[in-house]
């Protein structure tokens, strides 16, 4: 990045840029031909134990594996964290959105209660896509014709487990030069935002995708580089009336 380049020159530190806001690679049986499908509420985790990041939202089945705003949110949060390990890992999915284990198991003893006869696989809930409860249930080792009155404890307590914490493995983000934005650039410190003067050099101004300014969705990003511009535009303006 030459403005960059120009920034250090004068003085200033640069925080390395590295992508964010991108998509996962997944190779999944689980996803395989689910291309499409949502979930409205998902809960998303990565990390390694003391550094491990969550979020929450709506996550959507690319061709290429796992996208959405819980997606994107994470990967907007945790982009060097990504950067670090590679954008390979194990990505954690609680496809209940954080509804807890004593929540879903009401759910399991309920559907006994009242659907007791019907199959297990056929009858979708906690609001998973028909096509992708079908694959939770079969990972889970259940048989297609085991109906809830029949549910074994293992069967139920490995549905559980898919439901609340299925594990993908990362194996990289979406393409070079397809991701949103970048998080890095000029360290924010030596700017002032008041004007987006900097602080180590009188006279000079910053704006945009120099700065290390970025957010959890694009339109963050383009209103950030709007306000700093007129920002910086107000200033020098001043400047030069005076």
């Amino acid at each position: 990045m030459k403005g960059g380049q120009l920034a250090a020159s004068l003085g200033h530190s640069l925080v390395e840029a590295v992508p964010s806001l991108f998509s996962f690679r997944i190779k999944d049986e689980r996803l395989k031909g689910l291309a499409g499908l949502a979930k409205e509420q998902v809960q998303v985790c990565f990390g390694p134990p003391g550094r491990e990041l969550t979020q929450q939202g709506p996550v959507l089945v690319t061709h290429e594996g796992l996208s959405g705003p819980a997606i994107l949110k994470l990967s907007a949060w945790g982009a060097r964290l990504f950067a670090e390990f590679a954008y390979e890992g194990t990505l954690r999915v609680d496809w209940t959105g954080g509804l807890g284990a004593a929540v879903v198991r009401e759910r399991f003893a309920r559907c006994r209660r009242e659907t007791g006869k019907r199959f297990v696989p056929t009858q979708a809930m906690l609001g998973l896509p028909q096509r992708l409860w079908e694959r939770v249930v079969e990972h889970a080792g259940i048989p297609s014709d085991r109906r809830w009155l029949e549910l074994r404890k293992e069967e139920e307590e490995a549905l559980l487990r898919g439901l609340l914490e299925s594990r993908f493995p990362v194996s990289g983000k979406s393409l070079n030069k397809e991701e949103f934005v970048t998080c890095g650039g000029v360290n924010t410190r030596e700017v002032d935002f008041r004007t987006m003067e900097s602080k180590c050099c009188p006279g000079l101004y910053f704006a945009g995708e120099i700065l290390d300014v970025d957010g959890v969705t694009g339109g963050f990003n383009f209103q950030a580089a709007w306000t700093t511009g007129y920002l910086a535009g107000q200033a020098m303006a001043a400047i030069r009336e005076g």
